[in-house]
């Protein structure tokens, strides 16, 4: 689902909005304290809360690639697509929901969506015999 806008909640909007709100002040300041400043600032409990567990165990550089990541959407993209595309999704997936998989399906003109029953996020190691055999059917056709 990389690519996807999710579904936000409002605690996804207050921990975005009071984050940045917290960071702002230390952005004022000059060069290298601004940086020390920033890196103390992450080192808090309260920043700590307000950012995935992902994210606060990242280094710097890796922080701003993982923000551009997960913040680009390329849902408009789907429709130039024009190989034929196999999606394999599990059921219970969470960190990127059925709902994210249904969409790429729909804005695919050549998708089929395979939903994995008894699997999450990565549906290739929960389900590892039923997704080769998906995989190979794929490719023998």
């Amino acid at each position: 689902g990389a690519g996807m806008k999710p579904r936000r909640t409002l605690s996804f909007y207050f921990r975005k909005y009071s984050a940045k709100l917290i960071k702002t002040p230390f952005l004022l300041l000059p060069g290298s304290l601004k940086h020390k400043s920033l890196q103390w600032l992450r080192t808090t409990r309260i920043w700590k809360s307000l950012g995935s567990s992902e994210y606060n165990e990242l280094s710097e550089t890796m922080r701003q690639t993982f923000v551009k990541t997960v913040t680009e959407f390329l849902e408009p993209c789907l429709a130039g697509i024009e190989q034929d595309i196999l999606l394999i999704w599990g059921r219970n997936d969470e960190a990127t929901p059925l709902y994210q998989g249904e969409r790429i399906e729909k804005g695919l003109k050549k998708g089929a969506l395979v939903v994995l029953d008894h699997a999450g996020h990565y549906a290739f190691l929960d389900q590892p015999e039923r997704f080769k055999a998906i995989v190979r059917a794929f490719y023998q056709q």
